[in-house]
């Protein structure tokens, strides 16, 4: 049965993101862990476990979540509840040393997004996680941020004790990185895209549809990223 993690909500789960974890199990099917961030409430409960709860550091609406294999589960950007101004904070909530499982009450805030935004995805390929498109007080976005989680194993000798380096000896691993901005002329939509559907395969990421403009105007079309020449091209129109 999959475990279900939801990261804030009471409003039964409003404005939702999702990123899945699944992991191999011997003998039998695969499980998985989905991810979905929420209005008003910054406690993740994994539903599985009542007991079982993290907090973010702040309460987020239409965040973006994805899971980075070998990491953890990565959430950033959204509004915050009080203001709904858009944010740029990232968290994640690591895998434990076992690589198998969240790490139950730990939370790491990570490097912050170059620009605010919600309404945004966040999708991973080839182990970088890359925030595409939403908005900050303007209009959509036409580019995309990526993250290199630069995850080294942490040196056994390591005897500082901040709350970082303890949090880090807990899962096994030094998580570090920072977003870059995606910004040169080949590296932007042709439209700025808010809420629109993001897919990832092995070597480029499918945005589809969304709004765009400052009238939010929604759109038919498709762009494709390819990840390993930086560029984007157009995909076959939506129907509707």
């Amino acid at each position: 049965v999959p475990r279900i993690i939801q990261i804030g909500g009471v409003c039964s789960g409003h404005c939702p993101s999702f990123a899945v974890h699944t992991v191999p199990r011997s003998g039998g099917p695969s499980h998985s862990l989905v991810v979905s961030g929420a209005l008003q409430s910054n406690t993740l409960h994994r539903h599985s476990r009542v007991d079982d709860t993290m907090k973010l550091s702040t309460p987020r609406l239409q965040p973006g979540a994805c899971f980075i294999a070998g990491v953890g589960a990565l959430t950033a950007g959204g509004n915050g509840v009080d203001s709904l101004m858009s944010t740029r904070h990232c968290e994640l909530f690591p895998l434990e040393n076992t690589g198998s499982s969240l790490s139950n009450g730990h939370t790491v805030v990570l490097d912050p997004l170059n620009r605010c935004r919600a309404g945004h995805a966040i999708v991973t390929v080839q182990g970088k996680a890359y925030a595409v498109g939403g908005k900050g007080m303007g209009e959509p976005y036409r580019h995309i941020e990526r993250f290199d989680p630069a995850v080294d194993n942490l040196a056994t000798s390591s005897s500082s004790n901040t709350a970082m380096e303890r949090m880090e000896r807990n899962i096994g691993c030094v998580v570090r990185g920072k977003w870059s901005l995606l910004d040169h002329h080949d590296q932007l939509m042709n439209h700025g895209r808010f809420k629109s559907g993001v897919a990832a395969t092995d070597t480029a990421i499918w945005v589809c549809g969304g709004q765009t403009g400052p009238r939010l105007v929604t759109l038919s079309s498709v762009e494709v990223f390819d990840v390993s020449a930086g560029r984007w091209h157009t995909g076959p129109e939506l129907p509707y």
